[in-house]
């Protein structure tokens, strides 16, 4: 069996720091202001953007805001996180 989501993003060794103390807030959906495309928000959300770059696993389009997920992103995004299907 895989280990729980939790023990799986320590596994990646993500810093997730809050601007302030606050109690907990569970990772909600942010709709993006132009492609109208659900997202993850909040610290969590950027803690997983900064080290999926850092691993590698994601990378700008072009000097933009718009990313793509590296084959090698494919290919982590499936083992370690089950997600994808291709």
């Amino acid at each position: 069996p895989r280990a729980p989501l939790p023990r799986r993003f320590s596994a990646l060794s993500l810093v997730c720091a809050a601007p302030r103390p606050r109690p907990l807030v569970v990772p909600r959906s942010c709709l993006d202001w132009c492609k109208r495309r659900p997202h993850l928000a909040g610290a969590l959300g950027a803690a997983l953007t900064t080290r999926f770059f850092e691993l590698g696993w994601i990378a700008r389009i072009d000097r933009s805001r718009a990313i793509t997920v590296t084959a090698t992103g494919r290919r982590a995004l499936r083992r370690e996180l089950e997600v994808g299907g291709r």
